[in-house]
């Protein structure tokens, strides 16, 4: 029986353990051969199933989110990588030399010195304000307020960019990255319109906004913003995103 193809999201497939076992001389010799052996053989299962059920790659906003931060940001100062679970972008930038933050109710699995990781609400961490050049959100902001990964559901989106904005000193840079298109809201993220999205910046300066649309599963192009508005992303993948720079 041929088996239907359906969407298969790379960049959820994220190879946490390869940075770990590809540490040289490891104090756990004996746990990494022995992981080495597991992830070997969960491989194995991984490609039978694959051979069961064949699906297609797409890639996902990251490909275009993650460049258009890096491209802006400033060359040196103190970053706050709100929502950092699944992403390399936190340990990334530590690897660059900036003074990194991340803050996620779920767990980060990278350690680094220049990295400061909390596992908390960002309504309830300790951090000062006006502390940090600049604040990244990338894809965060659709999931404020609606509970799917144990955060607070009491707040807002906007009251939520409001409590990061505190974070960062007046004249840094806030990069955000949300869906973009025909307005929705499911159980677990928001589509942002034109409307919603100038309610929720309306009290920052934009520096820069750059819209995209999915034109197939391998294939991004950049595009107007009106070119959205009928755009529907009511499930994954999501088919127009929108990147921007505020500053405070």
């Amino acid at each position: 029986m041929k088996h239907t193809n359906t969407s298969w999201n790379a960049s959820a497939e994220f190879g946490l353990m390869d940075t770990f076992l590809s540490l040289p001389y490891s104090k756990r010799w004996m746990f990494a051969q022995a992981a080495k052996q597991w992830w070997k053989f969960v491989d194995w299962v991984e490609s039978v199933g694959r051979s069961l059920d064949p699906r297609e790659i797409h890639v996902n906003e990251r490909l275009l989110e993650i460049p258009f931060v890096l491209q802006r940001l400033p060359k040196t100062g103190r970053i706050l990588d709100v929502g950092c679970t699944s992403s390399a972008m936190s340990l990334q930038l530590a690897c660059l030399g900036y003074q990194v933050t991340g803050v996620d109710v779920r767990e980060y699995p990278f350690r680094h010195p220049n990295l400061c990781f909390l596992r908390q609400d960002i309504t309830q961490v300790p951090l000062d304000n006006e502390a940090y050049d600049c604040a990244i959100l990338i894809s965060t902001v659709e999931h404020m307020g609606l509970g799917a990964y144990g955060d607070a559901q009491r707040i807002s989106d906007r009251e939520f960019l409001q409590t990061i904005t505190r974070f960062v000193k007046p004249g840094g840079v806030i990069y955000l990255t949300m869906p973009f298109g025909r307005t929705f809201e499911g159980a677990w993220f928001r589509v942002y319109d034109s409307k919603r999205l100038a309610q929720l910046v309306a009290n920052y300066q934009i520096v820069e906004s750059k819209f995209f649309r999915r034109l197939s599963l391998l294939e991004w192009r950049e595009c107007r913003e009106e070119d959205l508005a009928q755009v529907a992303s009511e499930r994954l993948p999501v088919n127009g995103v929108a990147l921007l720079m505020l500053r405070k």
